[in-house]
């Protein structure tokens, strides 16, 4: 777990310092959640993140984002399994 929220920290560095644009896929909810920590901290812009969800339905993928609210960084989503809120 540790090294999964270490893990967000290496992105989050990486991504401020080159100027990257990246893309994590992940099913941790440990690593999500050090996300939206970071926000509340103030060390990741929520304009500078974007989470979507991705759902098989019918042999085909639908992505929609995840809304984080902006004044609290909390996430409304239900999970069907994965990732909850903290």
């Amino acid at each position: 777990m540790l090294a999964v929220r270490r893990l967000a920290g290496v992105f989050i560095d990486a991504a401020k310092k080159k100027k990257l644009h990246l893309v994590v896929e992940t099913h941790s909810r440990e690593m999500f959640g050090q996300f939206v920590r970071e926000m509340r901290e103030g060390h990741l812009d929520l304009g500078d993140f974007i989470a979507y969800r991705v759902i098989r339905e019918g042999g085909c993928s639908r992505i929609t984002p995840i809304d984080i609210d902006p004044a609290t960084f909390d996430v409304y989503e239900q999970w069907e399994r994965g990732l909850t809120q903290e």
